[in-house]
């Protein structure tokens, strides 16, 4: 059995440094939301040290293995 739950999230203009990423990621955007074992990427990028990555699209977890449809698209990233 699993539980039944939701969340959504979304952030503009945020700027993280982590020990374990070797890179600044600034200027982080998302709009994500969880609900009915379905993950909806509306909207996700950021900036890197020189272009941005950017996501859009679903994962979805009906069964053993994530069914995950993402565009992603690397502009310039480096």
């Amino acid at each position: 059995s699993h539980y039944d739950f939701s969340v959504s999230s979304k952030t503009t203009d945020l700027n993280l440094s982590l020990e374990m990423v070797p890179f600044p990621i600034n200027n982080l955007k998302y709009d994500i939301e969880y609900a009915s074992r379905r993950l909806q990427i509306q909207d996700f990028s950021m900036s890197l040290d020189a272009g941005t990555v950017s996501a859009k699209g679903d994962v979805f977890f009906d069964e053993d293995e994530p069914d995950v449809n993402l565009k992603l698209i690397f502009d310039r990233a480096e």
